[in-house]
C-alpha cells in the first residue's frame, strides 16, 4: 500500500484542506480504481480511521483506494454560514482526486463511510455515492445544541428550530448505519468490511 498525503485550495469551502488518500501496491496501467471516502467526526481529523482500523490489506487486496479528508467540524454538510462541505463531498473532491490519480468517475464506482457527525454527512452524501454507511451517526444534528459543541451549531446550521427547514433533517433510514454491539474500533471495522463486501456486487474489483 502507498500513502500520499495533499493539500489542496478547495474553493466550495475557501480554504486548503488536507488530504489522506491510500493507493493499491501494485497498480495497473489503463485501468480505473473504486474510491471509498472515510469521514471523521466531531473533535477529530482526517487520522480517525488510519488510527482505529487497520486498512492496508483492504486497499492492496481488493484493488480500491481510500481517501480520507479534513472535514473540520462540518459534518461534510453544506453550511448556513456559506462554506459548502456537501457539495465538496459529493462533487468537488472526487473530482479533484480523478485529476490526479485513476479513479473511476462513475456513481456507481464511489461509497462513502462515515463517523459520529461525518456518519451524518455520509447518509447525507445522496448524490455522489452509490454506497453509504455510518458508524454511530449522529442522527440529529439538534443534539449538538445540547452538548455544548464548539463552534456554535447555530452558527453552522442556524437556529435548532429550523434544522429541517435549512436542509438538515433527522435521519430516519436504517440501511447502512452500524451502530450494534462492541467497541467503537470493531463496529468501525465491521462497516468496513461490509462497505467493501457491497462494493463487490457493484463490480468494484
Amino acid at each position: 500500500m502507498n500513502r500520499v498525503c495533499i493539500q489542496s485550495y478547495v474553493p466550495s469551502v475557501h480554504t486548503y484542506l488536507g488530504i489522506d488518500l491510500l493507493l493499491p501496491e501494485d497498480m495497473e496501467r489503463g485501468r480505473l480504481y473504486p474510491l471509498l471516502v472515510l469521514l471523521h467526526g466531531r473533535g477529530e481529523g482526517r487520522d480517525k480511521w488510519a488510527n482505529k482500523v487497520y486498512l492496508e490489506d483492504t486497499v492492496d487486496e481488493k484493488k480500491i483506494l481510500i481517501a480520507m479528508p479534513q472535514g473540520n467540524q462540518s459534518g461534510f454538510v453544506n453550511l448556513v454560514s456559506g462554506e459548502r462541505w456537501g457539495d465538496f463531498l459529493n462533487h468537488e473532491l472526487p473530482g479533484l482526486l480523478a485529476g490526479w490519480f485513476p479513479i473511476r468517475k462513475d456513481r456507481e464506482g464511489r461509497g462513502v463511510l462515515g463517523v459520529d457527525t461525518g456518519g451524518y454527512g455520509a447518509l447525507r452524501a445522496v448524490s455522489g455515492y452509490a454506497l453509504r454507511g455510518a458508524v454511530d451517526p449522529v442522527r440529529d444534528l439538534g443534539e449538538l445544541y445540547e452538548k455544548g459543541y464548539r463552534p456554535d451549531p447555530g452558527v453552522l446550521f442556524g437556529p435548532r428550530e429550523d434544522l429541517p427547514g435549512n436542509g438538515y433533517p433527522a435521519l430516519e433510514e436504517r440501511e447502512g448505519i452500524y451502530d450494534g454491539a462492541g467497541s467503537l474500533r470493531e463496529k468501525m471495522q465491521a462497516a468496513l468490511r461490509d462497505m467493501v463486501e457491497r462494493g463487490g456486487a457493484l463490480e468494484w474489483y
